[in-house]
């Protein structure tokens, strides 16, 4: 699973993203995370060749260590689909990559029960830097019953991991938005999300809007900017920016940037 463990940006660790840590609302069993919201993510198509990998995720993590975890999003990944569009996908762990996990339908996980849409579809169109946005709607809950976690995309429910996969995951107490890129050759590092660096402009790099995630005794709760880490591996090839509210799009980020020879 190397392509999800290198130079990633997030509100995440080891990612250029950015990792919402929720601990602090998780003072009893009511007060754990249900659901990562649906919201609103641009997707993008940048040049990637064989041996790299260039994704956009959101993702939740739980369990000592955080072993367990959950993400979606968008990638470009040509070993995985022998092509370079942009596709959907969704990758999972119940012990960090060590005998569990895989990306898709790859390995037994996954239960698929929407017939209109499947994991690792191809997106299509794609955004135009400085023009038109293409977006994508996508969410992960959990079942109130059952306790499975379901996978939503423009809300159609795709389909669920279930429960048993994760048993150090009976909720989850980090959630992250974020991207990543991997490069198994060696050399230049590839672009992340638009290619473009964080600049407060939403056709510009690479975002989400409308982040939020329910808590069971809260319903919906918003990441404050105090409350939120941003983290990235490499800040000379790209990083992350949480805005916090903005009144066109909500509680939101940015990510990105160009790639190249990072960190020395």
């Amino acid at each position: 699973m190397d392509q999800i463990e290198k130079n990633q940006v997030s509100l995440g660790e080891n990612m250029d993203s950015m990792k919402g840590n929720i601990d602090k609302v998780k003072g009893s069993v009511e007060q754990v995370m249900r659901a990562l919201n649906n919201l609103f993510a641009s997707v993008y198509n940048v040049k990637i060749r064989k041996g790299q990998s260039s994704s956009a995720v959101m993702y939740i993590r739980n369990g000592p260590d955080s072993t367990s975890y959950i993400g979606m999003g968008w990638h470009i990944a040509p070993d995985l689909y022998n092509d370079d569009d942009t596709h959907f996908y969704v990758v999972w762990t119940a012990d960090n990559f060590k005998n569990t996990g895989c990306f898709n339908h790859l390995c037994p996980g996954f239960v698929q029960t929407s017939k209109k849409d499947y994991l690792g579809g191809n997106i299509g169109a794609t955004s135009i830097y400085g023009g038109h946005m293409v977006e994508m709607t996508y969410s992960i809950s959990q079942d109130p019953e059952t306790k499975n976690w379901v996978i939503s995309n423009e809300s159609e429910m795709l389909g669920y991991f279930p429960a048993s996969l994760f048993p150090n995951m009976a909720q989850a107490h980090q959630v992250g938005w974020g991207g990543r890129t991997s490069n198994s050759q060696g050399g230049p590092s590839p672009q992340m999300g638009s290619g473009y660096f964080p600049d407060k402009v939403f056709t510009h790099s690479s975002y989400f809007k409308d982040v939020a995630f329910q808590v069971e005794s809260k319903g919906s709760v918003f990441p404050y900017i105090q409350d939120v880490d941003a983290v990235s591996d490499r800040p000379d090839c790209f990083y992350a920016r949480y805005y916090g509210l903005l009144e066109e799009v909500g509680y939101s980020l940015q990510f990105g940037g160009p790639g190249g020879s990072c960190g020395g």
